[in-house]
């Protein structure tokens, strides 16, 4: 969780902009395991209503969510994600100043569908067995 506030302080034709506001941004990402090597995974976002210059911002959120398997001894992994769900990333800005008024509403394509898959070709630790000489090993013997 992150807390800050921002202040905007300006002077645009004689005229003061004051544009301040706390602001709350909220990540939690849970990972829960299923029964038959299935993995679950949920990730939710919110970021309450912040300033940006003249503009003052109301709060967004989005939800993505994926399912995981492990196959072949672990060493294959397949992944379906979905990012933004509910299809909720979306932005409503307004400007209230110098006789302006502006609303803006923003919708950004984010729901995004993704097919992972990998590969593990070495499981477990590297080959010990090789025996591995540095540079300065080497030096070392043509010097003698």
């Amino acid at each position: 969780m992150l807390l800050y506030k921002k202040d905007y302080f300006s002077n645009i034709n004689n005229i003061n902009l004051n544009n301040n506001r706390s602001t709350v941004e909220f990540t939690t990402n849970n990972i829960i395991k299923l029964p038959h090597k299935y993995i679950l995974e949920c990730t939710g976002m919110y970021i309450s209503p912040f300033v940006q210059g003249i503009y003052k911002i109301d709060g967004l959120y989005t939800i993505s969510a994926a399912i995981k398997r492990k196959f072949l001894s672990d060493a294959l992994s397949i992944k379906l994600s979905v990012e933004d769900i509910f299809r909720t990333y979306k932005t409503h800005s307004y400007i209230q100043f110098q006789n302006q008024n502006t609303d803006i509403q923003q919708q950004f394509d984010t729901r995004i569908i993704r097919l992972n898959m990998s590969y593990n070709f070495k499981k477990g630790k590297f080959n010990a067995s090789r025996d591995r000489k540095g540079g300065s090993e080497e030096e070392q013997k043509r010097v003698k």
